[in-house]
């Protein structure tokens, strides 16, 4: 192309116009990320949302449904070290284990891009994303801490909804803490990848259960009201 870019750095002057190539980037990036969350959840006492069976007819998850033997199939939040121990004795491990976050469907993209950003493709940073819970705000700064530290990562962009001066009326009262980064991983710089933003969501596990009820649901419709 007669140039090249310095590996890291963004070149703001050609900023990415296709969202097929943004797909590609979050495709190759997603289990990087996945490494990473799993290393930040381990020094901050993070969790991450875990189906699996439960026999007790008493036990508090976030969903729950019926499964073989009486057994229910349960949402809960565990640790990665107890959702490996967990996982080991499932016997159903196609549906079963950690629910990792998914790349952001094409379709609520194109929404963004056309709501939001005014057709600039390059403004959509959450394809590639994960989450952590926690039980305490101490815990979630222990995980801030953790990612700011990392030598393998570039924080671009903090977005604090936990904050009392942050409007949560804004997100139909939703509060959490949105991390927007770019990997600089080994593999990453190597595939050219380095320069793609992911985002961390932090959550506190109160607001993470409604999240993962009904509670997103009327969220979405809220969102569309307000045409984001």
């Amino acid at each position: 192309l007669g140039y090249r870019t310095v590996p890291g750095e963004v070149d703001d002057g050609n900023p990415v116009t296709s969202i097929d190539q943004l797909y590609i980037q979050a495709s190759a990036l997603h289990p990087l990320l996945q490494h990473l969350v799993i290393k930040w959840a381990s020094v901050s006492s993070g969790m991450f949302l875990y189906r699996g069976f439960s026999a007790s007819e008493d036990h508090q998850g976030v969903s729950s449904n019926a499964g073989p033997h009486n057994q229910r199939s349960c949402d809960t939040f565990e640790s990665w070290e107890h959702a490996k121990i967990r996982f080991i004795d499932e016997e159903f491990k196609f549906t079963h284990g950690v629910k990792w976050a998914q790349l952001k469907k094409p379709g609520r993209a194109f929404e963004k891009v056309m709501r939001k950003h005014r057709g600039d493709v390059s403004r959509v940073l959450d394809i590639c994303r994960q989450s952590i819970t926690f039980k305490t705000v101490q815990d979630v700064e222990l995980c801030l801490k953790a990612i700011a530290a990392d030598p393998t990562v570039k924080i671009v962009r903090l977005k604090n909804r936990m904050s009392l001066e942050d409007d949560a009326r804004d997100t139909g009262g939703y509060r959490d803490c949105l991390i927007n980064l770019r990997i600089l991983e080994e593999n990453a710089v190597a595939l050219g990848l380095d320069t793609h933003v992911c985002e961390v969501q932090l959550i506190l596990e109160s607001f993470a259960k409604q999240k993962t009820s009904d509670g997103h649901k009327r969220y979405v419709k809220f969102r569309n009201m307000k045409a984001e």
